[in-house]
């Protein structure tokens, strides 16, 4: 009994002193544990406290090992361990140090070692830290606090992460089979790759980006692969091939069955008319409405938004008609490239109505229910919230009361709503058996409506027990039965190139043979993904001289439309030399590859490709380069730091070598697919710690208004002088903002001053900048990259795409070449007189063809 004046007020405090058996506490506390003697145990305010001193005479010196049992002095740890049943547990340690009597050992002092108990400076007990590392591994921060608060571990989350973060990293063979994904560490901005070992189910690696160059590099580092298990992702398929070319690559059937699914999904959109139950007779007297009065189709939409489809669909068509391409519909009616795609790809105008799905709610659940007891005659919205908190439904007063009130408006005898189709699709492809009675019976009732979609529902049983029996030889015939479905009915179920399982790949079959897939391993791998994000792991690129990254902060990229879409660019089917090179080596560069990704993103990222003697020139001519006083030289704000150098040109030696004799000049001439000239030749060099950013822009914006050129044909291809970093000043790309109408007021061209200083071309505050909330907008919408690299690398980018570039903070000075090609079909008329011959070539003489075999020889 302990007495304490607090305040005025005397509080009493019982403190239990409890056995003290030597026995009991060490079989209960301290069992394994020789070396510790009890002195006393005490429990107050939910604590047992335990008073322990060492047992041993004396210690060995952890430096020269000599055995000393002279005290030097005596100090107490305080240890939390593990707790007992509602109440913590304390261990209050006497510790002694001791004398170490060797002369010649360094050491003086040393304190006694509790090896077993815990380990020096520690605050917890060996056990609880690992309960601690058990915890955090399993459930990271703040969710681990919690279920630490729980057990009445008393940690927080930071004390977790730090004892994750002690822990070694686990040391890992080379998998047999590996499996490859990718996950987003920021939804819809930042994705990297995840390599997992299937067998084991464990996480091997992180790569930083979902190119092919980090995974080839990664399999070329760890020899032994054998089976890589995949989704459809062209990267993966391009890096597993250059990585190991040996392994077989699977195809995984969680990924054969999404494919499946959006297919199915594709299909009863198709036949939506179809999910509408048909009014009973009874409901509507024949007397009611006359005939005349009808309407033809009782599913057709009304309304302003319908018949506003039903126009843009007609004209776009009509267009279609005329010969117009896709895109320069898109240009002369001022859409979006997908909207004109949306309506050109849809057989009816009915097809492009997109169906409003309603946002989930935690009502949804108990919807069915509340409907039911409505109908019954219970209409308290207070009572009906009552029965749903009884049965711990996690919804709120005001669901109900909504819910309740759209109840009330119905009429009493509308007929039931349809499914939707994302209902029918996931009726499809589950389980019978996980379907309730509800909606098998629904079910039943669409496809009884419906014989295509019943057909359809035939197709994917049979894939599921394919899928779920490996019976892989049976896939050809699968496919063929799909085929001949479709010839009888055209809207039958139809699986497109991807990622449906429709074309016989190769990667299929041991996909639906093999008992090696990713399929198994989806759950277990989204619990990892989601720890990775929590943890806010940031990959780094690996330090490999040939790799080319970009730093991907978008979406996926959407796939290029089945139909063939031509643009400014022209028509490169008809270039010689893409034809000349195909015929040499068919799949060298992907020049098909190349091209769509041109024409789909507005950019494409080669790895160097300069032969050694032009870049060896390059390098020792750039410092007299950027050092020759002239007006084509110009500087940063503070006039002194150089922003910009043009002119190049006009100088022979590497840079007309570079422009038009290298294997860069062969593949711009096959991107552009036409005769062309070198429009314009420039360096921009970021100084260290000085170079000053480029607003959002496009190039095409300020040609146009100051040269007078005619389309946005040209393109420029930004060679790195220099390895380019995300902190030294990288450009930045909207992906696919060369397909956009401008949506800011065109620049006006400003004229030179009077001394002919034409500094303000090349201003931090460009004339013909996109406002910053325009080039946000697109920036979220379409996603941005950041183009980085070593030197040598080559990014070629349209004339019309927006881009900037940020400031140069690193240590490190970064130089671009930037040369545009244009057409000589393109060649710029300046409607008040051209600008310098520093600034741009006039003389649209075009690059001869004979010089453009480099790049067959760089293949």
């Amino acid at each position: 009994m302990a007495s304490r004046l607090c305040h005025g007020q005397l509080w009493t405090v019982m403190v239990l002193v409890m056995q003290t058996d030597a026995s009991f506490w060490d079989s209960l506390v301290f069992d394994g544990t020789d070396d510790v003697d009890v002195e006393a145990v005490t429990a107050a305010f939910g604590t047992v406290e335990v008073v322990a001193r060492g047992r041993v005479a004396g210690a060995e010196c952890p430096d020269c090992g000599r055995f000393s049992d002279r005290v030097h002095d005596r100090y107490q740890r305080r240890l939390k361990d593990l707790p007992l049943p509602e109440q913590g547990f304390v261990i209050r340690l006497a510790v002694r140090r001791f004398i170490c009597g060797a002369a010649d050992c360094p050491r003086r002092t040393f304190a006694e070692p509790f090896s077993r108990l815990t380990t020096p400076y520690a605050r917890f007990t060996t056990r609880l830290n690992h309960a601690l590392e058990r915890v955090g591994l399993a459930l990271a921060g703040r969710a681990g606090a919690r279920l630490a608060a729980q057990l009445s571990f008393g940690a927080g989350r930071m004390t977790l992460l730090r004892r994750v973060m002690a822990l070694p990293d686990p040391q890992f063979s080379t998998p047999r089979v590996l499996g490859v994904d990718d996950f987003a560490i920021r939804r819809g901005q930042t994705y990297s790759t995840v390599l997992t070992c299937v067998e084991p189910h464990r996480v091997v690696d992180v790569l930083p980006t979902r190119e092919a160059e980090p995974l080839a590099a990664w399999l070329i580092r760890h020899p032994g692969v054998e089976i890589i298990c995949r989704d459809r992702a062209g990267a993966y398929a391009e890096g597993a091939r250059r990585g190991a070319p040996d392994a077989l690559q699977v195809a995984d059937r969680f990924h054969l069955w999404q494919g499946l699914g959006r297919a199915v999904e594709t299909c009863i959109a198709s036949h939506r008319d179809c999910l509408r139950s048909p009014p009973p007779s009874r409901t509507l007297p024949e007397t009611t409405l006359p005939e005349s009065s009808r309407p033809q189709d009782d599913c057709e939409p009304l309304g302003r938004r319908a018949e506003r489809k039903k126009a843009a669909h007609a004209l776009v068509h009509e267009m279609l008609a005329q010969g117009h391409s896709r895109r320069a519909i898109a240009r002369h009616l001022g859409w979006g490239l997908n909207t004109v795609l949306r309506y050109a790809n849809a057989a009816r105008w009915q097809d492009t109505i997109r169906e409003n799905r309603p946002r989930p709610s935690r009502l949804d659940p108990y919807k069915p229910y509340l409907e039911r007891r409505f109908a019954a005659g219970c209409t308290s919205v207070t009572h009906l919230h009552r029965e749903l908190l009884a049965d711990n439904a996690p919804v709120t007063y005001q669901m109900v009361r909504a819910h309740i009130a759209t109840l009330r408006r119905a009429p009493a005898s509308a007929p039931p709503r349809p499914p939707t189709v994302r209902q029918v699709a996931g009726w499809l492809t589950r389980h019978p058996t996980a379907l309730t009675a509800e909606d098998r019976a629904a079910l039943k009732d669409v496809l009884a409506r419906c014989p295509e979609l019943d057909t359809a529902a035939g197709h994917v049983r049979d894939f599921g027990e394919i899928l779920t029996g490996r019976l892989g030889a049976t896939l050809p015939a699968w496919i063929d039965a799909v085929d001949a479905s479709r010839a009888t009915r055209p809207h039958q179920l139809r699986t497109p190139p991807a990622p449906g399982p429709r074309r016989r790949d190769s990667r299929a079959h041991p996909g639906l043979e093999l008992r090696q897939h990713r399929g198994r391993r989806e759950p277990h791998q989204e619990d990892q993904e989601a720890a990775l994000r929590s943890s806010r792991i940031r990959t780094t690129p690996q330090n490999d001289p040939a790799s080319v990254t970009l730093r991907d902060d978008s979406p996926r990229s959407v796939p290029e439309p089945p139909t063939r879409v031509h643009n400014q660019m022209g028509n490169r089917s008809g270039c010689p030399l893409a034809a000349r090179c195909t015929a040499r080596n068919p799949g060298a560069m992907k020049t098909e590859e190349m091209l769509a990704d041109f024409r789909r993103d507005g950019f494409v990222v080669v790895p160097p490709m300069t032969p050694p003697e032009i870049w060896d020139a390059l390098h020792r001519e750039l410092p007299s380069v950027l050092a020759e006083d002239g007006p084509q030289r110009f500087f940063e704000d503070d006039g002194k730091t150089v922003r910009a150098v043009y002119g190049l040109h006009r100088k022979e030696g590497p840079w007309r070598e570079l422009a038009q004799s290298s294997p860069l000049a062969g593949l711009a001439r096959l991107l552009l697919g036409e005769e062309m000239y070198v429009y314009q030749w420039k360096i921009n060099p970021k100084a260290a710690r000085l170079g000053e950013r480029w607003e959002w822009h496009r190039d095409f914006d300020f040609w146009q208004v100051a040269d007078g050129m005619p389309k946005p044909a040209a393109l420029t291809a930004a060679v790195f002088l220099d390895e380019i970093t995300p902190e030294n000043g990288p450009l930045r790309l909207i992906i696919g903002s060369h397909t956009l109408s401008a949506h800011h007021k065109p620049p006006a061209a400003q004229p030179e001053t009077a001394d002919g200083d034409w500094s303000w071309i090349v201003s931090t505050r460009l004339s013909h900048a996109i406002p910053e909330a325009t080039a946000e907008e697109m920036a979220r919408t379409h996603g941005v990259r950041h183009a980085t690299g070593p030197a040598g690398t080559v990014v070629i980018f349209h004339s019309n795409l927006v881009h900037s570039s940020s400031p140069n903070r690193s240590p490190h000075t970064r130089t671009l070449g930037l040369i545009t090609y244009n057409p000589t079909s393109n060649t710029p008329v300046a409607p008040t007189g051209p600008r310098p011959d520093f600034f741009v070539n006039h003389d649209p003489t075009p690059v001869p063809m004979a010089s453009l075999t480099g790049l067959e020889e760089h293949r």
